[in-house]
């Protein structure tokens, strides 16, 4: 037999995996599976396992609870930046891409001082043109965000998208920001929907106009 208090300490609070489980407890794993059916202990999805298999020390972000005014402000700034320019079609991914420094360097400030996350944890892709010097966009993001350029992902350079205003404005690439996390994307979602963003339900279809 299997204590329901140990399985519950194991599964539920250090989040072990039902195979370490049992090699913790020198059972089979058929066995802990029986006693957790037994004490109907509800067994995680895989997403949520994997999640877990990935962060073994816990979530890596701790949400900064007493709030200077500076944060304060820094929070309703990125939450408003977000309603504009923010990926909000993934469910598990909070990402920002943008051609200005300033507004992604916010971005990131956000994450690492409200959410205080794993720096390692944030993830920088860029995207270059044609007409752009790759070395030169890379060199630039990572002077203006802070970054080693090592950690600058590179995507396959694509057609020049324009003339004029846009060889100023894409001089160095599109960077985009990002970190997946569901249980950070949640809180984040949550707290843009407290300033009124509702996602859109509807697809807007042409009107089927008849010929008379």
């Amino acid at each position: 037999m299997i204590n329901k208090s140990v399985l519950k300490k194991l599964y539920l609070k250090k989040h072990q995996s039902m195979a370490e489980i049992a090699k913790q407890l020198n059972c089979s794993i058929h066995k802990v599976f029986y006693w957790m059916d037994k004490h109907g202990i509800k067994r995680r999805s895989w997403s949520l396992a994997t999640y877990y298999k990935r962060n073994p020390n816990g979530h890596p972000f701790k949400i900064k609870k007493q709030l200077t005014r500076d944060d304060i402000n820094l929070k309703h700034l990125v939450l408003g930046l977000y309603w504009g320019e923010g990926r909000k079609t993934n469910k598990h991914t909070l990402s920002i891409g943008n051609s200005d420094p300033h507004l992604l360097k916010h971005f990131q400030k956000f994450l690492l001082k409200v959410y205080q996350i794993n720096p390692e944890k944030i993830k920088y892709y860029l995207q270059t043109f044609n007409d752009n010097d790759v070395q030169k966009c890379i060199d630039f993001w990572s002077s203006k965000l802070k970054i080693k350029p090592d950690k600058i992902s590179c995507s396959k350079p694509i057609p020049s998208q324009g003339k004029g205003s846009y060889k100023r404005i894409n001089k160095y690439g599109v960077l985009n920001v990002s970190i997946t996390n569901i249980y950070l994307r949640k809180n984040f979602m949550s707290e843009l929907k407290k300033l009124g963003y509702k996602k859109l339900s509807h697809i807007y279809k042409r009107p089927n106009y008849k010929l008379e």
